[in-house]
C-alpha cells in the first residue's frame, strides 16, 4: 500500500508515507485497508550526539478494526509519536565532595 515515503529535511525523524487505500478493480473501487491482516509497529530510536540517552521503543499492535478507524480514505492521517527518553545514570548523577 505505500506509494512513496519522504524523509524530512528541514525535521530530521520526521516521515511521510503515501498510502494507496482505494483501487479501481472490476468497474468500482475497492478499500484495500479492510483487507490488511493485524500490523505490529515497531519504533525505536537512537541519540546520535550521546552515549548517555537512549529510548524506550514503541511497540503496538493494531488489528484491521483499528487500521480502518485510523487511516480513512481521501484524509490525511497525521500519527505523532514521541519516544521516552531514559538518560544513563551518569546524567543525573549527585557526588559529595
Amino acid at each position: 500500500m505505500i506509494q512513496d515515503k519522504h524523509n524530512n529535511t528541514k525535521y530530521p525523524g520526521t516521515l511521510t508515507f503515501y498510502l494507496r487505500t482505494m483501487e479501481y478493480k472490476r468497474k468500482r473501487w475497492n478499500n484495500k485497508i479492510s483487507r490488511i491482516a493485524p500490523l505490529d509497529v515497531e519504533i525505536t530510536a537512537y541519540e546520535p550526539e550521546s552515549d548517555e540517552i537512549s529510548y524506550v521503543p514503541l511497540n503496538i499492535c493494531l488489528s484491521t478494526e483499528d487500521l480502518i478507524r485510523i487511516v480513512q480514505n481521501y484524509c490525511t492521517t497525521i500519527i505523532d509519536i514521541t519516544l521516552v527518553r531514559l538518560p544513563s545514570s551518569d546524567i543525573f548523577k549527585i557526588e559529595k565532595h
